[in-house]
């Protein structure tokens, strides 16, 4: 039968080790691993040429979102499998909406659950483990209880709260998007708070939602001016 050809992508040597331990008890799995380039960019290219790659990730969005551009580039076809001590609702919803295929947290898997993670992906295309599934559960019945509101036209967002949320839908954090628009962290906090009261919505991820639905989410071209930001599909 065919081998299943993983790559190991990020995580302490220590982790590393012993997700190779868990993975070689499989006899069809192939594991290799790599030190902890956050974009993919120190794996050489024919090195990518894997079923599935395990990503421990500290930034699950940004570095999942650089593995897969990484992929794309090189012409390959591996599924990505983001694993994370974050254990957060926001990181995880703009994690799988980029089209990674499995998602879970490191903390709470044993060995058995990462192999049938990797099976899982490499056969059917997904995986989530059960906090990952609850906390999707719970958004959706959420969404589902929460009645619609009417979407209020005096309050559109400002270009400088479009940047902020262009900058979160990409999965940034508040200290980055502070730094990258040379504002304080307390500034960004604030302008989050008015967004979500703009669109009345409670979390970072439904504001994200809501403005893509309603195309008041954008980002800046080429010559600085704002422009709507399209939607993304998943692969």
């Amino acid at each position: 039968m065919e081998c299943t050809r993983i790559a190991i992508v990020g995580g302490s040597q220590l982790l590393q080790a012993g997700m190779l331990a868990a993975l070689a008890q499989h006899p069809r799995f192939r594991p290799i691993c790599f030190p902890r380039p956050n974009d993919g960019e120190d794996i050489p290219e024919s090195q990518l040429e894997v079923d599935v790659i395990i990503l421990n990730a500290q930034s699950p969005h940004v570095e999942a979102a650089a593995m897969i551009e990484r992929l794309r580039r090189a012409g390959r076809a591996a599924k990505v499998l983001v694993l994370t001590e974050i254990d957060g609702r926001d990181a995880m919803i703009a994690t799988l909406r980029i089209g990674v295929h499995g998602y879970g947290i490191s903390t709470n898997l044993s060995p058995e659950d990462l192999r049938d993670a990797v099976t899982a992906v490499a056969r059917w295309g997904f995986w989530a483990c059960p906090q990952t599934i609850q906390q999707l559960v719970d958004a959706a019945l959420q969404a589902i209880s929460t009645p619609p509101t009417p979407w209020a036209r005096e309050t559109p967002l400002s270009n400088r709260e479009s940047e902020v949320l262009a900058l979160a839908a990409d999965g940034a954090g508040e200290e980055y998007i502070a730094e990258a628009l040379c504002l304080s962290r307390n500034t960004i906090k604030t302008y989050l708070r008015r967004i979500r009261d703009k669109l009345q919505v409670e979390s970072r991820a439904d504001a994200v939602s809501v403005a893509q639905e309603r195309g008041l989410l954008v980002r800046r071209s080429s010559g600085g001016a704002l422009r709507p930001l399209a939607l993304r599909k998943s692969s």
